[in-house]
């Protein structure tokens, strides 16, 4: 029996609770897997740490979009872009808002209003978990 759940990876509500003979897992469409807990024999076992962060390699364009959003936050799609064209770089919008929601899936932005599909697109903020590893 599958039941729906919130992914903590990517935060989509495309996440479920799957049962093996002896695990609860959570699964998701992003490739999330975790399993929840283990029955071995009569004992069971949680497994209950937080799902690690990390900033992006330094010289990606993940990277990149990150601290281009650091250093304008809030910021919206179109602001990001403008500022790392004018930093040299050949982005798009489309690219940079692919940069964001990949950013989003690890956790290390949010979206302070959402205007999919708008002109400008979303506006955008790090979470408080990417401050930490920033060092601020």
């Amino acid at each position: 029996m599958n039941h729906k759940t919130d992914c903590p990876k990517c935060r989509s509500e495309n996440a479920w609770f799957a049962k093996t003979r002896t695990d609860l897992l959570v699964k998701c469409l992003c490739g999330y897997q975790k399993v929840v807990f283990t029955t071995l024999e009569a004992v069971e076992v949680e497994h209950n740490e937080p799902p690690s962060v990390r900033l992006p390699r330094i010289g990606t364009h993940l990277h990149s979009t990150l601290s281009c959003l650091a250093s304008i936050e809030p910021a919206s799609s179109k602001e990001v872009t403008d500022t790392l064209i004018f930093m040299g770089n050949t982005f798009t919008v489309s690219d940079v808002s692919s940069y964001l929601m990949m950013l989003r899936s690890r956790q290390l932005v949010e979206v302070v209003e959402y205007r999919r599909g708008l002109p400008g697109g979303s506006t955008w903020k790090l979470t408080p978990e990417a401050r930490k590893l920033a060092g601020e």
